[in-house]
């Protein structure tokens, strides 16, 4: 894709942007995505693409965003005529009765627009009690390091639209349609937790989760090419497809219509990495749900993680990984985040070698912490859309680092703004950065 801004660099954006939405659909900007499919956007002709069967995943996006357009114009959809027979329509694709998919996004899209309509916040969706143990589940007990980041938040973030406008006003029509016929190859999906694994075994192996909701068979006919094709069934009976990707030496895994599985293998040249990361992903789906890090030589970090972390990280890194560290290198790690009001608190605690490395450890930190403060206080006086250059201060100022004996021990608390700027943090090196103009 010859963008100045690349499809998966636009899919970080729109998924690091915050809020509830998570999904592709309930991100892209309604307007915009209307008159690249030149649909109108009266209620009729809205409607007519809400009720259309969504079976490809260009009509999916269509049908998705065309109702939230319909939520978006609340007055002109109560002066429709039609407006009580509309109603009825959307209540049927709300229960799943008429234009459904598989994954249910329509439904979901269209209780959202029936809520809008009525000026009505629909619940919030309760966070999973066990999201560490829901995280792990695939992940082989001989695992020397887990971690886990929940992206689902509990309460909506406001500032989303205003970053992606901002982003998308910056890009020409020919990037936009670039853009959304990439989206189209795939149709709708939601991410709502990754998570990963590293095990040694004589070799060391690396695992991905990516746990959320999309049509498997639409992303494996977009991409996904490998000689080793094949699809099987778990005990429970989901379908699971999987395909070697030959030029990395990695077996990925679509399982259902929910988790996606990445298993790396690193390997001697003399060996057959992708063979190794095949049995290493038939044992996993074979074990599925019942050999997870719960049983593996950091499960006491485990315990000492409370049951609201919406993120986390245990165990040491592999010996491999050390090799370029020496002394820097942890002996052991335990990182977790909650969620509050005032924002994402991180607590991390690591064992060092020595004293002194974890005292040299410390007082890097704190020598990074005043030079991004120094930075930052540089960008006053910059415009740049989306970005809370206090929110970032506040983020910096609250971190601490402190050493106790071999033991390194930290805090911080993100600012929730934080979330809404990375996305033009990470935008921003697209383009040059303007000065705030004289009044």
């Amino acid at each position: 894709m010859a963008m100045g801004i690349g499809f998966v660099e636009m899919l970080i954006i729109l998924l690091l942007s915050g809020g509830t939405a998570g999904d592709i659909a309930s991100m892209l900007p309604t307007e915009a995505y209307l008159k690249h499919r030149q649909i109108e956007s009266d209620v009729d002709s809205l409607m007519a693409w809400a009720t259309k069967e969504p079976s490809d995943p260009k009509t999916q996006l269509a049908q998705l965003v065309a109702m939230r357009r319909i939520g978006e114009q609340g007055d002109a959809f109560s002066k429709s005529p039609k407006a009580a027979d509309h109603r009825q329509t959307l209540a049927r694709i709300a229960e799943g009765k008429l234009a459904a998919d598989k994954t249910g996004f329509a439904a979901i899209q269209a209780a959202k627009t029936l809520a809008a309509i009525d000026g009505k916040k629909l619940p919030e969706s309760k966070m999973p009690a066990d999201i560490a143990e829901q995280a792990w589940t695939y992940f082989p007990k001989n695992s020397v390091m887990a971690g886990f980041a929940e992206v689902r938040a509990e309460q909506a973030v406001d500032a989303e639209a205003k970053v992606i406008q901002a982003v998308m006003k910056s890009l020409t029509d020919r990037e936009r349609g670039e853009m959304f016929a990439a989206l189209e190859m795939v149709g709708n999906m939601r991410i709502d937790r990754a998570a990963f694994a590293v095990m040694e075994d004589g070799d060391t192996m690396s695992i991905i989760r990516i746990t959320g909701k999309a049509n498997p068979e639409w992303i494996l006919k977009a991409g996904f090419r490998g000689k080793d094709k094949g699809t099987t069934k778990l005990k429970n009976g989901v379908e699971v497809h999987f395909v070697g990707l030959d030029n990395v030496g990695s077996m990925a895994a679509i399982v259902g219509d929910s988790d996606f599985l990445l298993v790396n293998a690193t390997t001697d040249r003399n060996k057959n990495r992708l063979q190794a990361a095949k049995a290493l992903l038939e044992k996993m789906l074979e074990d599925a749900g019942k050999d997870n890090p719960a049983n593996t030589t950091f499960k006491e970090d485990l315990k000492s993680i409370p049951k609201n972390a919406v993120a986390a990280i245990v165990g040491r890194l592999p010996e491999e990984a050390k090799k370029g560290l020496g002394d820097k290198a942890p002996e052991s790690m335990r990182v977790f985040a909650t969620r509050s009001p005032q924002g994402l608190g991180l607590d991390g605690q690591a064992t060092m070698a020595s004293p002194d490395a974890a005292k040299v450890m410390a007082e890097m930190a704190l020598m990074l912490r005043k030079q991004a403060l120094d930075g930052v206080a540089q960008m006053q006086g910059i415009q740049m859309p989306g970005m809370n250059i206090g929110a970032i201060t506040a983020t910096l100022q609250s971190m601490q680092v402190q050493g106790n004996g071999a033991r390194l021990s930290g805090q911080v608390l993100i600012h929730p703004d934080v979330f809404s700027s990375a996305p033009m943090m990470f935008f921003g090196r697209q383009q040059g950065l303007q000065p705030v103009p004289p009044r």
